[in-house]
């Protein structure tokens, strides 16, 4: 068991790696313009949440991803918005630990 453990990890080490050599080479697409505009990378995380809170049921997303995405951006410094490799580097990163974590689960 321990093995396998060892080869998944090193699969998704793998791939993660392979995901981040490739990630700032495509322009972003339409969903990723949108969902950085509602994130409003010059207002407070604050002022996202009542915005997205306002707008939840007719975009059918929580606002937690839209904070996060607004904390990451005002941590990073606002021109992270021209970079779509760092502005996809948060997506990426977190995706890799849900494999884990339903790794986890399974």
């Amino acid at each position: 068991m321990r093995k396998i453990n060892l080869w998944l990890w090193g699969l998704l080490a793998l791939a993660l790696a392979l995901r981040l050599w490739k990630l700032g080479q495509a322009d972003l697409w339409q969903d990723e313009i949108g969902f950085l505009n509602i994130t409003q990378p010059t207002s407070s995380p604050w002022v996202v949440f009542l915005s997205y809170w306002d707008l939840c049921i007719s975009i059918a997303q929580l606002p937690f991803s839209g904070v996060m995405q607004n904390i990451y951006i005002n941590m990073a410094g606002v021109d992270v918005v021209n970079s779509r490799f760092l502005i996809r580097f948060p997506a990426a990163i977190l995706g890799a630990l849900s494999v884990i974590g339903v790794f986890k689960l399974t």
